[in-house]
């Protein structure tokens, strides 16, 4: 269950070297790592949004791969 759970958050995320890809997708480096990272937040026992908050606290709003509406996104 908690694999199925990361997997469906991998899709959510942008691969911050690739850009282009979502982390399910990339196989660079810091893709792996974040990945890693996103499982051992659901192994402590981390809720979806604390993960996706962590993520955008350390990488922003780029990480995701369907930012909020901003002015900053707005193209």
């Amino acid at each position: 269950a908690q694999e199925t759970r990361a997997k469906a958050l991998f899709h959510q995320f942008r691969c911050v070297v690739c850009q282009s890809e979502s982390l399910a997708e990339s196989r660079a480096d810091v893709a792996k790592d974040i990945r890693a990272t996103i499982r051992q937040a659901i192994s402590t026992g981390k809720s979806d949004e604390e993960i996706k908050a962590m993520l955008q606290a350390r990488y922003g709003n780029f990480i995701l791969m369907t930012p909020p509406f901003s002015t900053s996104t707005f193209l």
